[in-house]
């Protein structure tokens, strides 16, 4: 079958390698890194909402539910 792509993504792979870096040097659990709340913070935004957690797991997700 073959596959007709919608788009093609625009990445930066300089840009992307230099982030990685960045982040694997600090050392950080996923969610605690300063980027993530970043995003939560994002997220919090675009939905309107007071709380926003990020989870490495659905099951952890499911706990918080």
């Amino acid at each position: 079958m073959n596959k007709i792509n919608q788009y093609e993504p625009l990445i930066n792979y300089d840009d992307l390698t230099k982030e990685f870096s960045k982040y694997f040097k600090s050392r950080p659990w996923i969610t605690e890194y300063k980027k993530t709340e970043e995003l939560e913070n994002k997220i919090k935004k675009f939905l309107g909402v007071k709380h926003c957690f990020m989870v490495s797991n659905g099951t952890i997700s499911l706990s918080l539910a």
